[in-house]
Protein backbone atom coordinates (compact mmCIF):
# COMPACT_ATOMS: atom_id res chain seq x y z
CA UNK A 1 0.00 0.00 0.00
CA UNK A 2 1.20 3.51 -0.77
CA UNK A 3 0.18 6.47 1.36
CA UNK A 4 0.39 9.64 -0.72
CA UNK A 5 0.61 13.25 0.41
CA UNK A 6 1.77 12.35 3.93
CA UNK A 7 2.76 15.23 6.18
CA UNK A 8 6.23 14.67 7.66
CA UNK A 9 7.47 16.76 10.56
CA UNK A 10 11.25 16.84 10.94
CA UNK A 11 13.33 17.67 14.00
CA UNK A 12 16.39 16.24 15.73
CA UNK A 13 14.15 15.89 18.79
CA UNK A 14 11.58 13.62 17.07
CA UNK A 15 11.54 9.84 16.92
CA UNK A 16 11.67 7.94 13.64
CA UNK A 17 8.14 6.60 13.72
CA UNK A 18 4.89 7.01 11.87
CA UNK A 19 1.39 7.02 13.32
CA UNK A 20 -1.27 5.36 11.17
CA UNK A 21 -4.88 5.45 12.32
CA UNK A 22 -6.84 2.22 12.78
CA UNK A 23 -8.77 2.44 9.50
CA UNK A 24 -5.59 2.98 7.47
CA UNK A 25 -3.72 0.24 9.37
CA UNK A 26 -6.53 -2.25 8.79
CA UNK A 27 -6.64 -1.39 5.09
CA UNK A 28 -2.89 -1.96 4.85
CA UNK A 29 -2.94 -5.14 6.96
CA UNK A 30 -0.67 -3.59 9.60
CA UNK A 31 -0.37 -4.41 13.29
CA UNK A 32 1.35 -2.66 16.20
CA UNK A 33 5.13 -2.59 15.91
CA UNK A 34 5.15 -3.63 12.22
CA UNK A 35 8.15 -2.36 10.32
CA UNK A 36 7.52 -0.42 7.12
CA UNK A 37 9.75 1.40 4.66
CA UNK A 38 9.40 5.11 4.06
CA UNK A 39 10.61 6.23 0.65
CA UNK A 40 10.80 9.61 -1.02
Amino acid sequence: MVFQEVLVRVSDNYRLEMHVDIDEANAAGLSNQDIVEMIK
